[in-house]
């Protein structure tokens, strides 16, 4: 019987997942899933009639998963840098939030997942905020469906928060918020069509009162959903927290039933040991977020410290507001130096430990380790191709730290989701790139217009 495989992807080396480097290896793929990973030497004869993609210089490694971004955001690139995280919410991030339209949350988003793809980026967690328009969440999971990349679209949701800065036009009456979800949830399920999956996403413990926690919990259990939320970013969580629970806020996630396996914290920068040690005690998820973290001063996560804890770690590049791009590459290389600065200790963390939070870690903080984040047999095919062939990367004696250390968007040539290329010899072959972003130029010059924002 003959087996065959729809594309055979060849590198000079494969990286199937942590501690498993192979040369001058292949992965084949059929329907969208991992056929085969072995030597080039036996596949290629096994598999001749296939596509075949990379070749030398090459190094094929799973997608890379980015756990947290703010979509609408990207319209908002550079504005207000300089200012502290409340303010910075109060001036530019909630008036453009409140005033977007769907036409320009999908552009925002659009452009988003783009940047993503471009440095290979093949399934995103989208953080959105409550928006007033129930609509501006179809229209992101348009630009998911229409990219053709995976993603998780966390519903935002508040019902408190007025005294601490949070527009009115964000909060909603808890009564409320259930039936929204359901309606939210539904939509996205049968919109996503297998791709794109809902979540949770209360904005943060400023945005919830004491009786949501339970309510959104409770919900995130019964229906099987990831339940992320800002964590200790900044002091501000741990007083709020004291104020409506008279304890800490991990503390009182715990004992309010929302910590779990399913519960993914941000940031997670103002971590105390016990909070480290809850955490891991209940196999909650972190996605470390380093370069927004630094730009907006909020300091360095002890990502070190959860690893001994053994916390699942995973990787975010947070919303283009506090980052300016989308760009994981990047992001790999800002969570080694971050710990090594932090702790002056250059052996405290390795190019492998980031590269395996964003890949692995990642499927594993989403609940999708077993399907996603290796190039394994039955692993679902999303993979990225990178082509070491210039001068920022040559000569490459470590391809993993090549990655981290000495690579960009430019070396990142194909781009595979569920089997289906989405990027081929570095360009886009799911949208027409160039139209989009002229049409996005304008649409983020109005939106700050009639939001009102100040640029400078």
């Amino acid at each position: 019987m003959t087996t065959t495989a729809d594309t055979i992807i060849l590198g000079d080396w494969v990286w199937a997942g942590p501690g498993r480097l192979i040369e001058n290896a292949a992965v084949a793929v059929r329907s969208g899933v991992v056929l085969e990973v072995g030597p080039q030497t036996a596949l290629l004869p096994k598999y001749e009639g296939a596509k075949k993609l990379g070749g030398d210089g090459r190094f094929v490694l799973p997608g890379m998963i980015s756990t947290h971004t703010h979509f609408f955001q990207t319209f908002l690139k550079g504005v207000g840098q300089g200012l502290p995280l409340r303010p910075w919410i109060q001036k530019v991030t909630s008036p453009a939030s409140i005033t977007m339209n769907e036409r320009e949350a999908y552009l925002s988003a659009a452009i988003g997942i783009i940047d993503a793809i471009r440095s290979g980026t093949t399934a995103i967690f989208e953080f959105s905020y409550a928006f007033p328009n129930p609509g501006i969440f179809n229209a992101i999971v348009q630009a998911y469906m229409d990219l053709g990349v995976r993603g998780w679209l966390g519903i935002g949701m508040n019902d408190d928060g007025a005294e601490h800065g949070l527009n009115p036009a964000l909060i909603q009456p808890l009564e409320k918020i259930p039936s929204l979800l359901d309606q939210i949830t539904d939509s996205v399920q049968k919109q996503g069509n297998g791709l794109v999956y809902p979540a949770l996403a209360p904005s943060s413990i400023r945005g919830m009162s004491k009786k949501a926690i339970p309510v959104i919990s409770e919900y995130a259990r019964s229906k099987g959903l990831i339940f992320s939320l800002h964590v200790n970013e900044i002091t501000i969580d741990n007083e709020v927290a004291q104020a409506k629970f008279g304890m800490p806020l991990i503390p009182a996630l715990a004992d309010h039933g929302a910590l779990s396996e399913r519960f993914l914290a941000v940031h997670c920068v103002r971590m105390t040991a016990e909070d480290i040690t809850t955490l891991a005690s209940y196999g909650a998820g972190v996605s470390h977020n380093p370069v927004s973290n630094m730009y907006l001063g909020s300091g360095v996560a002890p990502i070190t410290e959860m690893m001994k804890a053994g916390i699942p770690l995973s990787l975010g590049v947070d919303g283009a507001a506090s980052n300016n791009s989308q760009d994981m590459i990047e992001t790999l290389k800002f969570a080694v130096l971050g710990q090594r600065a932090a702790l002056r200790d250059p052996a405290c963390i390795q190019a492998e430990d980031a590269l395996r939070m964003a890949t692995e870690g990642g499927a594993r903080v989403l609940q999708a380790d077993g399907w996603l984040g290796r190039l394994e047999p039955g692993y679902k095919a999303d993979v990225t191709v990178f082509n070491f062939n210039s001068a920022k990367s040559v000569p490459v004696f470590d391809p993993i730290a090549t990655t981290v250390f000495n690579s960009g968007e430019e070396n990142v040539e194909t781009v595979v989701v569920d089997g289906k290329v989405i990027l081929e010899g570095g360009k886009l072959v799911t949208i027409d790139e160039e139209k989009l972003l002229q049409e996005a130029r304008s649409a983020a010059v109005e939106l700050i217009r009639r939001a009102n924002i100040q640029v400078r």
